[in-house]
């Protein structure tokens, strides 16, 4: 029987994230270009994806190392001779790496297979700023709007899904001052200078202290729809503006 095979890094993530959710983890895709981030008790896990195994995926996966302690590639598994897969564990394990091998029965279904677990010889910083920003970013998402493997596609990165969750609150009470956002549940730190910066072009401002959506917020709730639905849901009991 002919086997699928994938078209683009993205079709393993939600396999992997099931998988790792299975086992505990909160998970988030395209955390500071982390294809898979894996977080549990302040243990960090990253993954990175590719169709095949290249020197590119395994010099990011290295590059990992220096920021969380265990670090896994994943591939869609190969239909390769024994002793071949045997010389890829081979190389792996002398790099410390783990393998995860997603394998495909059609385009919906897929079993995800532990075939090396990473080892810790090397050491992780666990001061450093990477590791830092990485977690601090996996623990304040509030969803996961990315798919693992993205390169051409706008990445909900926490600014943005914060941004969002502004304009769906302006979607739904229409003009608000930072203040009545915040009550709503917007960052206490950031939602002032979302709003004045307005980076994405997102809002409008209408006098001093007052915001509303501009059309480039209503277009940005529709690419990021999975995300709004999130939080319109989330703000659904809320009836009026805050007081």
């Amino acid at each position: 029987m002919k086997r699928y095979k994938i078209k683009k890094e993205t079709e393993l993530y939600p396999h992997v994230k099931k998988w790792f959710e299975n086992a505990g983890f909160t998970v988030h895709a395209e955390v500071k270009d982390c294809d898979l981030t894996a977080v549990k008790d302040k243990e960090l896990i990253i993954a990175e994806f590719k169709r095949g195994l290249t020197i590119e995926l395994l010099l990011q996966a290295v590059a990992r190392q220096k920021s969380a302690e265990k670090v896994y590639v994943v591939i869609q598994k190969p239909a390769v001779k024994y002793r071949k897969l045997l010389d890829i564990l081979y190389i792996l394990k002398k790099l410390d790496l783990g393998l995860l091998l997603v394998d495909f029965e059609d385009a919906e279904n897929a079993v995800v297979e532990e075939a090396l677990a990473p080892g810790q010889s090397f050491r992780v910083n666990k001061s450093s700023r990477k590791r830092r920003m990485i977690l601090k970013e996996s623990q304040l998402r509030a969803t996961d709007g990315n798919s693992g493997g993205s390169n051409q596609k706008k990445l909900l990165t926490l600014y943005r899904e914060r941004s969002v969750f502004i304009a769906c609150c302006l979607e739904k009470f229409g003009e608000l001052s930072p203040e009545d956002l915040r009550k709503l549940g917007s960052s206490k730190r950031k939602t002032g200078s979302i709003l004045s910066a307005n980076f994405y072009g997102w809002f409008v401002r209408i006098k001093r202290g007052l915001y509303g959506l501009s059309e480039d917020g209503k277009k940005a709730l529709e690419t990021f729809a999975e995300t709004a639905d999130f939080f319109r849901n989330k703000l659904k009991d809320v009836d009026k503006k805050p007081i």
